[in-house]
């Protein structure tokens, strides 16, 4: 074992900063067939993939075997986000990342129970001795799942760079995974820059559907000429399959020339952790907000910081009257090609289209500055950086709904993402002294939906922390927690498993506790799904026990159930 310390200590920083990756050195952490249900740098819910996705075909309990030699450096179990996970560090520089397991090998499951049990906790962040669990390649690691905020049984893999922990394309190791079919472009959307460009006749952007022609080149349904004038930028949906009526997949690059010139490309090479936000800004933002479609732009905001760009001018300026020939190039990671040529026509007469005008008694935001509103009611602090773009900042109160606890405020526009957290203060209009523990900050969206935002007391405002714009209001929080027991061991419903759903009606579970016969007893949580699972040790013998739980909110409203059973 010594040896191998050795080997690790000196070769740790070898590939640190290289953009040249080994590429026989991983081997396959799943068995064939090699069927991705994600790729890496997809598009998701406010950030980056970071890994790929292997498909299991829904099936759980696959074996997970190690990528390369190394030692186990970290075990997190969590029931959101990887779910359990384990990450080897490599002698080579690279961690790689293997989550949503089902369980993990026996000899690492032995170790994360004692260390539960010692914690008393089933969420646990464990980070292992260099001589604890030394791993060979091609070891048995688990098996896979669905744990986490997993949308379906599949292994989630990673490849990071151990000193800067930043994530790399695991395919640019050499990984092949078979795919003959080229991106799809679907639609086209050209953009004017706000206050500075028209797309015929007016500033709102427009939006067009191609037609696919042989060989990976789409035209543009319509034949009319499309006119502009003005600072005006690009944007295509685009979507990517491995085999046909596949799982819908991220592109790896896209290029962007106007006349022959490249104004702007991309390739998801690797990221940064703290980065992957820019996500939000990487994409059109309203568009899946509000239609629920994923425009990549091939044009930076001046607020977005990712590293990712090769080319950033995006933005052209089509001040004369010409013709410009546009030309965008995606590709996925095994180069299979699609290309969008059009034209665009440059007309200066449409300078004199009219803008749409500013809103009344708005505030100008910018990246570059923050805000901070104190008024009677309602107290507003947007820092430096929480923007991509400039935009026009507003909020209203409102009618106090009968529900709540102080009048709704409108606080920006909820199509405009936030990098940052802006802090919202809201004043408590009348609310009884044995309540004041109860109260929180709800937003609700346009459908109605509540979200709890959490709160904390300062004098009479409550405050709280958010990344997004919309209403905001006072609720408060009395309802306990629901918990429902549906299946028992040695009960009708058979077998040696606890199932328990818990949920809250509003501000969320913040913790449970179960014990059994006076001890505490691990359960298991999926917190998509809402329930506890947990296995008893049959004894020898039939016995009686006592199982109990007791559930707590985030305003710490608690409820308790119990029940006896024979085992």
């Amino acid at each position: 074992m010594k040896p191998f310390i050795a080997l690790i200590l000196s070769t740790f920083p070898c590939f640190c900063f290289s953009q040249s990756y080994p590429e026989k050195y991983f081997g396959n952490p799943i068995d064939p067939p090699f069927i991705l249900a994600g790729t890496f740098g997809e598009i998701r819910s406010d950030h980056f993939h970071s890994g790929i996705d292997f498909s299991t075909s829904e099936i759980e309990n696959k074996p997970v075997y190690a990528a390369a030699k190394g030692y186990v450096s970290r075990i997190k179990i969590s029931s959101v986000g990887f779910g359990k996970a384990i990450y080897i560090t490599h002698p080579n520089g690279y961690v790689t990342v293997y989550a949503h397991l089902n369980r993990f090998s026996s000899k690492i499951e032995k170790y994360v129970r004692q260390k539960q049990y010692e914690k008393e906790s089933f969420e646990i962040e464990l980070f292992p001795t260099i001589t604890d669990f030394l791993i060979k390649k091609g070891d048995l690691l688990g098996y896979s799942g669905n744990t986490g905020s997993s949308d379906g049984p599949h292994l989630h893999f990673e490849i990071r760079d151990e000193k800067t922990e930043e994530p790399i394309n695991p395919e640019l190791f050499g990984y092949k995974i078979p795919d003959i079919i080229r991106p799809d472009i679907r639609l086209l959307r050209v953009v004017p820059m706000k206050g500075m460009g028209i797309v015929e006749t007016t500033d709102t952007a427009r939006t067009y559907r191609l037609i696919k022609l042989a060989d990976g080149t789409y035209s543009i349904e319509s034949k009319d000429t499309i006119k502009v004038f003005g600072k005006i930028g690009f944007e295509f949906s685009v979507q990517d399959e491995q085999k046909t009526k596949g799982n819908s997949l991220g592109i790896y690059s896209m290029q962007l020339k106007i006349d022959s010139s490249i104004v702007y490309s991309y390739k998801y090479q690797r990221f940064n952790f703290s980065d992957t936000r820019y996500a939000n800004a990487h994409i059109d933002y309203a568009e899946k907000i509000n239609q629920g479609l994923l425009f990549e732009r091939c044009f930076r905001l001046p607020g977005n910081h990712l590293k990712i760009y090769h080319y950033t001018t995006g933005v052209y300026d089509f001040k004369d009257e010409k013709e410009y020939t546009i030309e965008a190039t995606i590709k996925d990671f095994n180069s299979n090609t699609s290309k969008l040529k059009f034209k665009i026509h440059g007309h200066p007469a449409l300078s004199n289209s009219s803008y749409q005008p500013l809103p009344r008694d708005y505030i100008p935001l910018m990246p570059e500055k923050g805000i901070t509103i104190q008024k009677p009611s309602v107290e507003i602090y947007i820092p430096i950086g929480a923007l991509y773009e400039r935009c026009y900042f507003m909020y209203t109160e409102t009618m106090q709904h009968k529900d709540f606890f102080s009048p709704d405020f409108i606080i920006g526009n909820p199509n405009v993402p936030l990098h940052l957290k802006m802090t919202i203060g809201i004043k408590l209009i009348i609310l009884p002294y044995s309540l004041k523990d109860r109260a929180l900050i709800i937003s609700y969206n346009k459908n109605g939906n509540l979200i709890a935002e959490g709160g904390y007391w300062n004098g009479s405002f409550l405050f709280t922390e958010t990344r997004h714009f919309g209403a905001f209001a006072i609720a408060v929080d009395t309802i306990p927690p629901l918990i429902d027991i549906k299946n028992i061991p040695g009960d009708r419903n058979g077998g040696d498993k606890f199932r328990i759903f818990i949920s809250d009606e509003l501000s969320g579970i913040k913790s449970y506790r179960a014990s059994l016969d006076g001890k505490w007893f691990l359960l298991e949580y999926d917190a998509k799904n809402k329930v506890l699972t947990g296995l008893i040790e049959k004894s020898k013998t039939t016995e009686n026990h006592h199982f109990e739980i007791r559930v707590i909110d985030e305003r710490n409203n608690q409820s308790h159930a119990s029940q006896d059973f024979f085992y």
